[in-house]
């Protein structure tokens, strides 16, 4: 069995060159095998509506589970109350925090939106787009509605940061020095595998823009790029 982690290919529809590429890349799993979404795998999604473009994605999750592939999908911060339409899909589990057994050993996946202490715009927001009163809201304005003010203000990301933050560091060594092996974390786009102690932060990169992923073989977790 071999785990992979992949996140924010940030995908507008399945023409995307990007999309296409995960396709090819999927042909080297095999049945047993775990594929783990570390969240902004769409550039917006909502779960109470599914837009054309959207659709042969979710359809192609379903292809890869029929294989005997395993799903797993942590929600970055552009996934919204997607854990109903996703697990009719094939997802074994949908959260925004996901607990994975490996090998005996624990990893705490997460997209890793509003570590960075210096983002107090977006520290502030994001209580406020996930609370009851918001999920409330966006029923009566109707999916496709949030759907397409979703699509216009969710802009395509930018260029990785130069080095890994130190917020992010201090975050995983702080999980690590608990009960987990890994620590695996998306958003700012910057692929590493760092050695911290005896456990590992685990940052699969940016597919949107590199078509980087981690895979995890025999507990050690190996940086790798799609080409």
């Amino acid at each position: 069995m071999r785990i992979f982690f992949l996140g924010d290919a940030h995908l507008v529809g399945f023409q995307d060159e990007s999309f296409r590429d995960f396709v090819r890349f999927s042909r080297m799993f095999s049945p047993g095998d775990i594929l783990c979404i570390v969240g902004d795998f769409f550039n917006f999604f909502f779960g109470g509506y599914i837009p054309e473009d959207l659709f042969p994605i979710l359809e192609f999750f379903k292809e890869l589970r029929g294989r005997g592939i395993l799903l797993y999908f942590s929600e970055g911060n552009r996934e919204f109350f997607s854990k109903k339409i996703l697990g009719s899909f094939g997802f074994v589990k949908v959260s925004r925090c996901l607990d994975l057994k490996v090998n005996g050993e624990k990893a705490f996946v997460f997209h890793g939106d509003g570590i960075l202490k210096e983002d107090k715009g977006y520290r502030t927001l994001r209580p406020l787009l996930r609370n009851p009163f918001s999920r409330f809201i966006s029923r009566l304005l109707g999916g496709k509605v949030i759907y397409k003010l979703g699509r216009r203000f969710s802009k395509i990301p930018g260029k990785p940061p130069s080095r890994t933050p130190k917020d992010y560091l201090i975050y995983s060594k702080a999980l690590l020095g608990l009960e987990y092996k890994y620590v695996v974390m998306g958003h700012i786009h910057k692929e590493c595998v760092y050695k911290l102690g005896s456990g590992y932060y685990i940052n699969p990169g940016c597919w949107f823009h590199k078509r980087t992923y981690v895979e995890l073989v025999g507990g050690k977790p190996f940086l790798r790029r799609f080409e």
